[in-house]
């Protein structure tokens, strides 16, 4: 098998996708693209969101034209570059053909990934724009919205649907696992060195 160019992560809601991305990153040194959060960088930008919209409203009224632009520079950094990590809905058809890729989709309990979300908008200042006093049914009903949401405009625009499993190459439930356990499962099916240097500060 050649060694692996590009990992993409994607998955469903509070599945720990961001969180993993990271710490393989850490392991291994890839570079790693997150469309969510230049998503988020243009939610909080009134030139990008000028009615000041919440994220998941702002998601919803995206053009094709915003989401190209977005899947445009991810898809130039892979073909100029190797060893990313791409996080996104639809990262897993923006790899350049012929570059050794491992499709990863994270999987979770509904209700397990709600109360994740929940406490991280709690704690987190990096989503201070989604920050709302909700219980964990209520960010649960959320995210089934947003699912729906996301299903219907991607099949529309792209012919994608990024829940389809049949598209990726291995499924982990992220429910009762730690990251690092998560991270050694994709690096075992990578066949990366697992004593590969930590490398601190990405």
């Amino acid at each position: 098998m050649p060694e692996i160019s590009i990992i993409t992560i994607g998955g469903d809601a509070g599945s720990g996708k961001s969180t993993v991305a990271l710490a393989l990153a850490l392991k291994t040194g890839f570079t790693r693209l997150n469309a969510g959060y230049m998503q988020r960088e243009r939610c909080n930008d009134p030139k990008h969101n000028p009615k000041g919209l919440d994220l998941q409203a702002y998601m919803a009224q995206l053009s094709p034209q915003d989401d190209q632009s977005i899947e445009d520079e991810m898809k130039e950094t892979a073909r100029k570059k190797d060893r990313l990590i791409m996080e996104g809905r639809l990262s897993f058809s923006w790899v350049p053909h012929g570059k050794p890729v491992l499709k990863v989709f994270l999987s979770v309990d509904p209700m397990i990934g709600a109360k994740r979300i929940l406490d991280q908008k709690q704690q987190s200042s990096a989503r201070r724009e989604e920050r709302k006093d909700k219980t964990v049914e209520e960010t649960l009903k959320d995210n089934e919205k947003r699912k729906g949401d996301e299903i219907e405009r991607y099949k529309r625009v792209y012919g994608l649907n990024p829940y389809d499993l049949k598209q990726y190459d291995i499924i982990i439930d992220t429910s009762y696992q730690t990251p690092e356990e998560v991270v050694q499962q994709i690096l075992n099916e990578a066949n990366l060195d697992k004593g590969s240097t930590i490398y601190a500060g990405l």
